[in-house]
């Protein structure tokens, strides 16, 4: 039986293949890296967290918050490897470019300002994600907190009011000062006795007014130690608010003395300390997360959040179950 001989590869050959490999690969690796397309944002899926984050004592509740994170495209090839891990999802995930937006001009008697800022300390702590949520699910467990604010002048139009820059309100006209009160003054150019202390324990006395006035507002909780006790000061793990629903439902069955009892389920939106629970954002990022991790329910603010979770159940063709919220009570209803 015959047989071609197979002629091996002269040296010359060699080097064509090997030179004709090294031209595909600057072809589709490098040139696509070099081209820039248009400035493209898309907030995709992250990691699941714990719920338990937040707290000293760690237990797996099978509780999770989904994270998203930010990644901005300026190049085909970058654009490429997203387009092949997420395919024809990949444009749930962009962000609408931001419109042109008329600059602003701020008028030259402006009233004063009252915020709710995140100072440094609360920034690297989350303190303003915790605090909300300790709250909001204490009181949820029957088991109330007393909290109140603190009012830092931040700002101030002039010097003359100088010495109170940075020092917080004792008293406004004799009277411990409340949010509608602060309120009223920094709209009103009246006069009013302010009592301030300062951060070296000094007490200031001055008639002055406070419009114009940048007032900084800050959570205060009797009986810090209690907070403390059950949740951490260095919460660096987690970013953003969107954690706030899931550990408030924590702080909830932790002040029960209660297990989660439901198996894995994802909580995400924010969640104010009257327990409002309200939108956040990347929550088409955050179902394909669940869904991707076999997460058989997630819980989601009622409203726009809830339709976006929905749209991308859909497109996955998803058995998930995408629940509204609006209060913690809710969650509690589900599983009724």
């Amino acid at each position: 039986m015959n047989s071609e001989v197979v002629k091996p590869i002269d040296r010359k050959m060699r080097k064509r293949i090997f030179l004709s490999t090294i031209v595909i690969l600057v072809v589709v690796l490098v040139i696509p890296s070099l081209i820039k397309i248009e400035l493209r944002t898309y907030e995709l899926p992250g990691k699941l967290d714990s719920a338990q984050e937040l707290f000293r004592n760690k237990t797996q509740s099978f509780i999770y918050i989904p994270g998203v994170y930010e990644q901005r495209v300026s190049r085909l090839s970058d654009y490429l490897i997203l387009k092949i891990r997420y395919r024809g999802l990949l444009q749930e995930f962009e962000q609408p470019k931001q419109q042109q937006e008329t600059p602003y001009v701020s008028p030259e008697d402006p009233p004063g300002r009252l915020e709710y800022v995140d100072t440094e300390e609360l920034r690297d702590s989350q303190l303003f994600v915790a605090i909300p949520a300790y709250i909001a699910g204490s009181n949820e467990a029957d088991r109330p907190i007393q909290y109140g604010f603190e009012f830092e002048i931040t700002g101030i139009p002039s010097e003359e009011t100088e010495d109170l820059l940075n020092s917080t309100i004792v008293t406004i006209d004799g009277s411990s000062p409340t949010l509608e009160r602060v309120e009223q003054i920094l709209a009103s150019k009246a006069l009013h006795r302010i009592e301030g202390r300062s951060y070296d324990g000094k007490t200031i006395f001055l008639d002055t007014s406070l419009y114009n006035t940048t007032v900084s507002a800050h959570y205060t909780i009797k009986e810090l130690w209690k907070f403390s006790d059950l949740m951490r000061f260095d919460l660096a793990n987690i970013e953003g608010n969107s954690g706030g629903a899931a550990t408030a439902y924590q702080v909830m069955l932790k002040q029960q003395g209660r297990p989660n009892e439901h198996g894995e389920f994802v909580i995400t939106g924010a969640i104010e300390v009257e327990g409002d629970i309200t939108s956040v954002g990347g929550v088409k990022a955050k179902t394909y997360l669940a869904i991707k991790n076999s997460i058989p329910v997630m819980f989601v603010p009622k409203g726009i959040n809830y339709t976006e979770a929905i749209e991308m159940k859909s497109l996955m063709k998803s058995n998930i179950d995408i629940v509204p919220i609006q209060k913690l009570g809710d969650i509690e209803a589900y599983w009724k």
